[in-house]
């Protein structure tokens, strides 16, 4: 079996999110230690401020800083410090691609996604055996979809009859 570690751990990410939705929970929020400035273009920073309730009930703080800045002052904890410009930038992108104005479920579900992916951890980060142990006890306790946000599978099952074939021993 191969996991995609990064697949699995959006996934994670992502169910949390919706389940603080269900729920009726604001993401907990970590202020950060600096905040972040976000220089955006006038239409990108419309776009972040249509949608700032939202995005302050999925745990991101800011303030308008004037001229298309933004200062960034709080995430949720899963979220780098060194992730938080391109996780704007992104979800700001997400916005604009879903409309400015559109069915919140669907933009909450977009935003979700986008968050899920950016703040997981990446496919070229190693993890330590005891990190993919706790990943996978996670997936297991989480019961699921064996599938990312995006469709794609979190693991790939390749029997061992299917090795031999594909090194030519099939008898």
């Amino acid at each position: 079996v191969l996991l995609d570690h990064h697949a699995a751990h959006e996934r994670l990410i992502f169910d949390s999110l919706l389940t603080a939705k269900k729920r009726k929970q604001t993401v907990e929020s970590q202020n950060l230690l600096v905040p972040r400035l976000v220089s955006l273009t006038p239409v990108e920073a419309r776009s972040l401020l249509e949608h700032q309730q939202l995005l302050e009930e999925c745990g991101i703080i800011f303030e308008d800083f004037g001229d298309n800045d933004f200062l960034v002052k709080a995430t949720p904890a899963w979220i780098n410090e060194d992730q938080v410009e391109d996780l704007v930038t992104d979800i700001v992108g997400t916005t604009l691609e879903t409309g400015l104005k559109p069915d919140r479920d669907n933009m909450e579900i977009e935003l979700f996604k986008t968050m899920a992916c950016k703040s997981s951890v990446k496919e070229t980060t190693r993890m330590s055996h005891d990190e993919i142990k706790a990943l996978l006890a996670d997936l297991d306790a989480n019961n699921s979809p064996r599938v990312c946000p995006h469709g794609r599978p979190i693991t790939l099952t390749i029997t061992f009859t299917e090795i031999r074939r594909r090194l030519g021993r099939t008898s």
